[in-house]
């Protein structure tokens, strides 16, 4: 069965994954759950020094989970080296991933070691590292089912097109479907294009792939405003907030919804206000 994910607004009318998968994160010497772990081991010293080691690893955690995130959706390629960290949260709250709020009180704790040479207070070196926990949890949820290549119309040309996400090339490419079949949204008025579960291989309605419909799109954040409506269109089916329809199997039709759970011990005051930051306030998430 295909799902299609439609948009009443934005550069798409419609996009039908054909390929989702989890991000790869970035590959280096010590993982952000070990930078974690440290800084939690460096904190139950409880000295001074304890303290500014403890805060200075989860700022290294917190910078890694924040990489990986941007390389899942195609965002570091281009804009790792020169970027500093708040560019870096800037591009992820332009496109909807995560809410810049969420990292002042980090930031501002770790400004006042580095530059007023003061020892931070134990509560607040616990909070960053709990944030920062919770943080580890919302994002490895936001790493997977990512679409990476889908059936997608194009609301300006009305073309149907295969778009592409090369996550580590940090590229999009859309190329025209040939003879595709199309079908219509009888309440949006949209023409789509599904994809079909056929022997185990998911595979677009369309004869063939044809010449390339528009330049490749590199994710730099000097072209954000290019680029940045498609991620956004892709963040959405992962998070869940777009109209979803069905196409017609041998056997009918029928929707498939997916479910996220969190353990109850992790929903507390603290935790439920993360993730209403991240995924937005009404959200249909169920908490078991």
């Amino acid at each position: 069965m295909g799902v299609t994910h439609l948009y009443t607004d934005g550069p798409l009318t419609y996009l039908s994954p054909v390929l989702q998968a989890s991000g790869v994160p970035v590959v280096t010497s010590v993982s952000a759950e070990q930078y974690l772990a440290y800084a939690r081991d460096d904190f139950v010293t409880g000295t001074e020094r304890g303290m500014i080691n403890a805060l200075g690893n989860t700022k290294r955690a917190l910078h890694l989970m924040i990489d990986t995130l941007l390389q899942n959706y195609g965002l570091l390629a281009w804009n790792n080296k020169h970027t500093t960290f708040p560019q870096k949260l800037a591009l992820l709250d332009s496109v909807g991933l995560i809410s810049l709020k969420l990292f002042g009180k980090l930031n501002v704790q770790r400004n006042i070691v580095e530059h007023e040479y003061t020892v931070p207070l134990p509560d607040s070196v616990e909070d960053a590292i709990d944030v920062c926990h919770l943080l580890q949890l919302a994002l490895g949820r936001l790493g997977q089912d990512i679409t990476y290549q889908g059936v997608a119309g194009l609301r300006d040309s009305h073309k149907h097109v295969l778009m592409s996400l090369d996550a580590l090339r940090g590229t999009i490419e859309f190329a025209e479907l040939v003879d595709p079949e199309i079908r219509t949204h009888d309440e949006l008025s949209i023409d789509y294009v599904s994809t079909t579960l056929q022997r185990g291989t998911r595979a677009a309605d369309a004869g063939s792939i044809g010449e390339e419909v528009a330049p490749r799109l590199e994710l730099s954040a000097k072209l954000l405003g290019t680029w940045a409506p498609y991620i956004k269109c892709l963040v959405e089916i992962q998070a869940g907030n777009s109209t979803r329809v069905t196409t017609r199997t041998a056997t009918g039709s029928f929707t498939l919804w997916t479910g996220r759970t969190v353990p109850a011990s992790l929903i507390d005051e603290r935790g439920r206000e993360l993730l209403d930051t991240l995924w937005g306030s009404g959200t249909d998430e169920q908490f078991v």
